[in-house]
């Protein structure tokens, strides 16, 4: 297994980045909201951010238990569904390798390319999270989904940090040869407890998904987190996925103008300069410069 470093003694401004480590820790988590809430025991009268919801209702807000049978979310293509899925392709994706490169490659920073588990996040700049399974682990791996919409529910209340500023959500934390710089200014201790909350809410309400062979997963990445057990490889049977970032310019949700340059940076290759690596390769955000 995989593991990260913290960083508390990491200083911008005269100010210390919070104790907390790519891997969420529970008893971290527990203890740092008893002590917020013994430091500033209004924290729980504290109003919810202008312009948030208490509440959101929708199908989009769910948990796993709430699907009791595998029919409910797989479905199965057609010669119709393929050529509809060809012509989305058409209209802007990024496809990519997702596979344990840590025995063949130096410098990772991201867990995608490692056999690490990794935590419930969403895909930057990305609509439709697509995997299609290549070959599955010997041993662990389980894809794991839960709804941003139901963790949101639970996290409007006070005492959160939900809003900004953060100064780079994407290096709130460290992972193995990207180390967070200390040129970023710390979280604050909110903002961690904020995170490490998304997380545990995240596992609390997943589902985990029966991710087979052959099999292609299409996860709408603004309304749903997913995640990623730890697994082991073998000699005969080595995980190994293909990622394809989708957008539809008709069927898209409208993007936040704050998020648009994430947006436009991910689709902007013009097709003459698109490429796919025939052999994995980890990708240059995950890569330590």
């Amino acid at each position: 297994m995989v593991t990260t470093t913290s960083h508390p003694s990491s200083k911008a401004a005269g100010k210390l980045q919070p104790d907390i480590t790519y891997h969420p820790d529970r008893a971290g988590w527990l203890a740092r909201t008893a002590r917020r809430l013994r430091e500033d025991p209004s924290l729980p009268n504290t109003p919810l951010p202008a312009g948030f919801p208490s509440r959101v209702t929708s199908p989009l807000v769910w948990e796993g238990k709430d699907w009791q049978d595998e029919k409910e979310w797989v479905y199965e293509l057609g010669e119709k569904h393929l050529k509809e899925i060809d012509a989305a392709d058409k209209n802007g994706s990024v496809l990519s390798h997702i596979k344990d490169l840590t025995q063949t490659h130096k410098g990772i920073g991201g867990p995608a390319y490692t056999t690490d588990k990794q935590v419930f996040h969403t895909d930057k700049g990305v609509d439709i999270v697509s995997l299609f399974a290549l070959q599955t682990a010997a041993e662990g791996g389980t894809s794991r989904i839960s709804s941003s919409w139901r963790v949101y529910n639970e996290l409007a209340q006070p005492g959160l940090t939900l809003s900004g500023p953060w100064p780079s959500l994407g290096l709130s934390k460290s992972f193995l040869a990207l180390p967070r710089s200390a040129e970023i200014p710390p979280i604050t201790e909110a903002q961690a407890e904020a995170l490490d909350t998304l997380h545990f809410l995240g596992e609390k309400f997943s589902l985990g998904l029966n991710f087979q062979k052959g099999d292609i997963q299409y996860i709408n990445n603004l309304g749903i987190f997913h995640a990623r057990d730890g697994f082991k490889d073998s000699e005969k049977q080595t995980r190994h996925l293909l990622r394809l970032w989708l957008r539809s310019e008709e069927l898209a949700w409208e993007t936040p103008q704050a998020l648009k340059p994430l947006w436009d940076k991910t689709y902007a290759a013009p097709p003459d300069e698109q490429t796919f690596a025939l052999d994995p390769v980890v990708r240059t955000a995950a890569q330590r410069k």
